[in-house]
């Protein structure tokens, strides 16, 4: 499956109402409870409020339900992330480091992450805000935390983005507290491939320097 390349602004604006938004919440959930494994490539834009600076990047991710997940990052700058065993890992081929945290402490929320890691309920943790077209006839679904307590973890906003067809997700935004913003879109999905245990690792040479944050 091929994503059209839609500008950023494009594909999370609204163009006209969508009434069955609701409805369309729980095709997603569904949908997505069917997703085992996932590869493809993926586009992220990222907005810095306080320096309006904008930055884009691109590269291949993996996601293994429950709890496994990797990105690396090609473009602009090689570099690799990776979720496994509630554990955060970075590592940064250029500089030669490898850092690690607990899952909890380095991401904005852990809300919209779980949601793709298989492990929560979008109903449960969001309220539908509003849902829409786009001018791809994709649908938004804009949603908002629930609760005080994650709001506070600094998420405002998760704007989902769905494909009309077969409610499967191919795109996400998420806006915190600051006005920050992060969007990325999918394309070219496999789901449900085998993968190798190997996937879910970094490779990196004997003299990588190791920034453990874990509590010892």
């Amino acid at each position: 499956m091929i994503i059209a390349n839609l500008s950023f602004a494009d594909s999370f604006t609204c163009s006209k109402d969508y009434t069955e938004g609701n409805s369309r919440l729980d095709l997603l959930q569904k949908s997505y409870q069917g997703v085992l494994t996932l590869e493809g490539k993926f586009s992220q834009r990222s907005y810095l409020s306080a320096l309006q600076v904008e930055e884009k990047s691109s590269g291949i991710l993996w996601l293994e339900k429950p709890g496994l997940m990797k990105w690396h990052y090609q473009e602009p700058e090689e570099y690799y992330y990776l979720i496994k065993e509630q554990t955060f890992s970075q590592y940064l081929p250029l500089d030669q480091q490898v850092t690690i945290n607990n899952f909890g402490e380095v991401t904005l929320s852990d809300l919209p992450t779980s949601f793709l890691m298989g492990l929560g309920e979008l109903k449960q943790d969001f309220k539908l805000d509003r849902s829409c077209w786009n001018s791809e006839e994709q649908i938004i679904l804009m949603m908002s935390p629930k609760e005080l307590k994650n709001q506070d973890a600094g998420l405002s906003k998760l704007n989902l983005l769905v494909k009309k067809e077969d409610s499967s997700l191919i795109g996400a935004q998420i806006v915190d507290l600051t006005d920050n913003i992060t969007e990325i879109k999918l394309s070219e999905l496999k789901l449900n491939q085998e993968f190798k245990s190997s996937i879910f690792t970094l490779n990196y040479p004997k003299d990588t320097f190791i920034n453990d944050n874990r509590a010892k």
